[in-house]
């Protein structure tokens, strides 16, 4: 890992932007290069972006103006943009339109089958991946399919969790992570 790394923290649905940013400009302040690659806040149009970050609204292009029609068509649309983003997001690392970053932080995965191929070709491209486990047990709607994260989180190269308890549950529901 070079000095000052080139990281990442990925939140395509911009669930959590002030632990992210609070994270980046932790992360800055050691001398990594940080981009925030997600989505725009729809709760917060003026939320403030900390100069020492650069921020990506790669996710969901155009998913504000379909917000006037209601969650339901709000989900399909990003549910139908998801996979496509992760490719595009794909494609401008293999491209060199992106620069390549060295550690890629994941911050949720809220469709696991389209996550755990993300995490397969971030790792393909020499591309470290540790993802943020911030539930043990999921909290959002349709996460019944654990197994899905589980494997998911197997194919990361580091987690996190934020509690000893927190590793316990997560050892203990996922027993294939080492």
């Amino acid at each position: 890992m070079p000095d000052n790394p080139s990281v990442w923290i990925l939140d395509p649905a911009n669930l959590t932007p002030f632990y992210s940013l609070a994270l980046g400009s932790a992360l800055a302040s050691r001398g990594a290069k940080v981009r925030f690659v997600t989505s725009r806040f729809t709760y917060d149009p003026d939320l403030e972006i900390p100069p020492e970050i650069d921020v990506d609204f790669h996710y969901f292009p155009g998913a504000l103006r379909w917000d006037r029609f209601g969650s339901l068509v709000r989900k399909l649309y990003r549910a139908g943009r998801y996979p496509l983003d992760h490719r595009r997001l794909l494609d401008k690392i293999s491209q060199g339109i992106l620069p390549k970053p060295d550690v890629v932080h994941l911050q949720w995965s809220r469709l696991p089958m389209f996550d755990k191929r993300l995490v397969a070709k971030l790792g393909q491209l020499g591309i470290k991946v540790v993802h943020t486990v911030h539930d043990v047990e999921p909290l959002y709607e349709g996460a019944a399919d654990m197994s899905g994260l589980g494997r998911v989180y197997e194919s990361c190269d580091a987690l996190i969790v934020h509690t000893e308890a927190n590793r316990r549950d997560l050892l203990e529901r996922y027993p294939a992570i080492d």
